[in-house]
Parts: structure tokens; C-alpha cells; sequence
């Protein structure tokens, strides 16, 4: 305590009292110290303050100084000591907390999408978050982005301490996905569908009457008008979270029945109609002896014996057609020579002609007249007598023939009778 102090010493009853002496008691600096902020996250700083003193000196390697501003990496005591004019000293702590940062994750699903799909952002390790790209606060988006996109978000946990993370969503141009087929078909023929482009994961058809493939090019053979309709192929494309789908339309028309009308048998220079029904349209196949090739009711007349195959191509108004075959024999009958023949030029019977020549290979054909002179030799089984001799037309008579001929076939023929001339 302060004040006058004197000192009286005493030897053997006798006593003396010394001068008396003043003492000053100094009060201790009333030293403080203070941190601002006294909690901070770590990696940030927080200022130091001491007072109630003159000069200052810190721990912690910090020195002499008033203020410090530090940065611990974890909780801290930091002790101040003050003097003050009279030398006195007084000393302070202050802690400051360090709080570590949250660890923040961002995470995106799918990561990859295509062109118009959307992925979702979902942000963890802390209590709220705040989204970059102006997006906002919230722990999960749904975005959409049209190109490669990257997403951070800061996440504060309930110390207010920060951490950031990032993800990249990438953006992939959409397949271009096409759906195609063979649209318009006829009854009985393959329907080929096709997928493009090459190397998707999965190709998925759907269409009428339950059909399904997981081919990329499926084949429906023998199609009907059942098969009409629409079909759908849902594609799985590597880069992309969604399935793509394309459409095509495919019309199955009708086919006819084509009718030919049946096997017959006619005589060489004989006529035939034959009869075709089931369409619009008709094309006989082939047209020779016909009197019309697109005429559902054509004349046949042949030439020549033997065995004829017409066949009809019978088509309807959607372009389909059918087939139908029909077999004409044409037999050579009986080998005539008429007995008589008028070559006045009226256009009637003026020519002395083999009936059934067409069957004949060779011909040696002889024309008498009464005396036994020859007046006409036939060169060919086709070549007929205009009665005339050595240039000069003949008037009314009646000559002997002989004729041996051999036929297609190989055999032999042989005739004698009397033809008459008529004027």
C-alpha cells in the first residue's frame, strides 16, 4: 500500500526511530485483449487488440504491436502483456476458434445428356446452398442446358463456414434418328423396315397386330393388308439419357386375283377368245396371234400347232398385280384339199391352197390337166394355185392331183383326187 514508513530498532530498552520513508504502490495496467472475429472459418483471418496499456508484446511469435492480424489453421490462445508508463505489466488472453470448411459436393445425373434433355444437380456437405449459372439457392436443380455446361455451388454449414465444388454437364448434339421402310406394298410382298444411323445401344419396332423387333433392319415377309399401319422404333443412343423415337407410315393394298380362263384345244386356223378377269388393267404375255395384248378378252388365231402358254398380268387400281397362265394346244386336224376353186377375182376361193399346210414339213404337190401335162408343181406347203398355166389364165375344168407330203412330225402323207376350175 502507498504511504510514509519509519523503522524504530530497540537494543537493550533503548530504541531510535529512522527518517521516515515514502513508498509509491503503482496500480497494474488494466490489460485487455480482444479478437475480431473471436470464431472464423479456416483459412480466414481475424484481427487482434490489446489495450489498457502503453506497450504491447504477443505470443505466438506475433512480437511487439498493438493490433495483429493472424490466420490459425486451428483453435488458438493468444496472450498479450501490457506496460504501461511506470513499467508496470498486466497480461490478457483471447481464443479464437477455428471452424474447418464444409466439404461441398456437387454431383449432376446423367452427366452426359443430349440436346433438350435435362439432368439434375444436386449439391451435399453442408446445410444451404447457392448455385451459380442463375440458378439460385436450393440443394437440387433440374437444368437443361444447351451446350457443355459447368455448375458450382457454394454450400455454408451452421458455423458459416463456406465450401465450393463443380460439375460439368455435357451436352451432346441429338441423333438424328431416322425411321424408313418400303411405304406402299402389295399383298404377298416383304416389308423392309430400317433404323438409322449405325451403332445406337438398342433399336425397339413396335407395329400393327402386336409386331416387335429389336432388329435394326426387321424383315416381315409375305405382308398382308393387316400389316398396314403405323410403326414406331425407339432408339437408345449411347450419349443420350433418353430414348429417341421415329414413326413410319406403310400402306399394304390389295392384290387381284387373276383369272386366265381355262386349257383348251382348237385345230391349226381356228380362233380362240380367252378370258381374263380380277383387275383394271391386263397384259397378255406373249402377245404373238393376238388381236389385243391388253384386252382382258383377247383372240388368239395361231399360225403354227403346237402347245401356246398365255399369261395374263392382271392389274388393280393400287398398282398390284397377279399372274395367271392358260395353255392353248392347237392340234394341225385332217390335211383338205379342195375339190374345187374359182379364180374369177372376186375375192372369193380364188386360190387353190393345202388346208393344214402349217403341219407340214415338205410338200410335192402335182397339178394334171386331162391330158396328163403338169400345170403347176407347189414349191412349199404354204404356196397356193391361182389357175393359170405358163401365164395364161385356164378356163373351166377339172384336173387330177397327187400329193405326198410329210408332216411335222414325220409322217407321211400321200392323197389323189380331181380338182375342178370353175370361171
Amino acid at each position: 500500500t502507498s504511504g510514509t514508513y519509519t523503522v524504530t530498532q530497540t537494543v537493550s530498552g533503548c530504541s531510535s526511530t529512522s527518517s521516515p520513508i515514502t513508498v509509491t504502490v503503482n496500480p497494474l495496467p488494466p490489460v485487455t485483449a480482444s479478437a475480431s472475429p473471436t470464431s472464423i472459418c479456416s483459412g480466414d483471418n481475424s484481427t487482434l487488440t490489446a489495450s489498457g496499456a502503453t506497450t504491447y508484446t504477443w505470443d505466438n511469435g506475433l512480437g511487439a504491436g498493438q493490433s495483429h492480424t493472424v490466420t490459425p489453421t486451428s483453435t488458438t490462445t493468444y496472450t498479450v502483456t501490457g506496460t504501461d508508463a511506470n513499467g508496470c505489466t498486466n497480461t490478457s488472453s483471447v481464443a479464437i476458434t477455428v471452424n474447418p470448411t464444409p466439404t461441398v459436393t456437387a454431383s449432376a445425373s446423367p452427366m452426359i445428356i443430349c440436346v433438350g434433355e435435362s439432368a439434375t444437380l444436386t449439391g451435399g456437405g453442408a446445410m444451404t446452398y447457392t448455385w451459380d449459372n442463375a440458378l439460385g439457392a436450393g440443394q437440387t436443380h433440374t437444368v437443361s442446358p444447351t451446350s457443355t455446361t459447368t455448375y458450382t455451388v457454394t454450400g455454408t454449414d451452421a458455423n458459416g463456414c463456406t465450401g465450393l465444388d463443380q460439375v460439368t454437364i455435357t451436352v451432346n448434339p441429338m441423333p438424328s434418328v431416322i425411321a424408313s421402310g418400303n411405304n406402299l406394298l402389295c399383298e404377298g410382298e416383304n416389308l423392309e423396315l430400317y433404323a438409322s444411323p449405325n451403332g445406337m445401344n438398342s433399336y425397339s419396332w413396335t407395329g400393327p397386330g402386336g409386331f416387335s423387333s429389336s432388329e435394326q433392319s426387321p424383315v416381315i415377309n409375305n405382308v398382308g393388308t393387316t400389316n398396314s399401319g403405323t410403326y414406331t422404333v425407339t432408339v437408345s443412343a449411347p450419349e443420350c439419357s433418353l430414348p429417341i423415337t421415329q414413326t413410319v407410315d406403310v400402306t399394304v393394298n390389295p392384290t387381284p386375283i387373276a383369272i386366265a380362263g381355262t386349257d383348251t384345244s382348237i385345230l391349226i386356223g381356228q380362233s380362240v377368245m380367252l378370258s381374263a378377269s380380277g383387275g383394271g388393267s391386263y397384259q397378255w404375255i406373249p402377245a404373238d396371234y393376238l388381236d389385243c395384248s391388253t384386252c382382258p378378252n383377247p383372240v388368239v388365231t395361231p399360225e403354227k400347232p403346237g402347245t401356246m402358254i398365255y399369261c395374263v398380268e392382271v392389274t388393280n387400281t393400287y398398282g398390284c398385280l397377279d399372274t395367271a397362265c392358260v395353255k392353248i394346244e392347237i392340234d394341225c386336224g385332217e390335211l383338205f384339199i379342195p375339190n374345187t376353186f374359182s379364180p374369177n377375182n372376186d375375192g372369193n376361193n380364188d386360190f387353190l391352197c393345202i388346208y393344214g399346210h402349217e403341219c407340214l414339213s415338205e410338200v410335192n404337190f402335182l397339178i394334171f390337166n386331162r391330158w396328163g401335162e403338169l400345170v403347176y408343181r407347189f414349191n412349199a406347203p404354204d404356196d397356193c394355185w391361182d389357175g393359170t398355166f405358163k401365164g395364161k389364165e385356164l378356163n373351166t375344168a377339172t384336173f387330177a392331183y397327187t400329193l405326198q407330203a410329210t408332216t411335222l412330225s414325220g409322217e407321211i402323207i400321200k392323197k389323189r383326187g380331181n380338182i375342178t376350175l370353175l370361171k
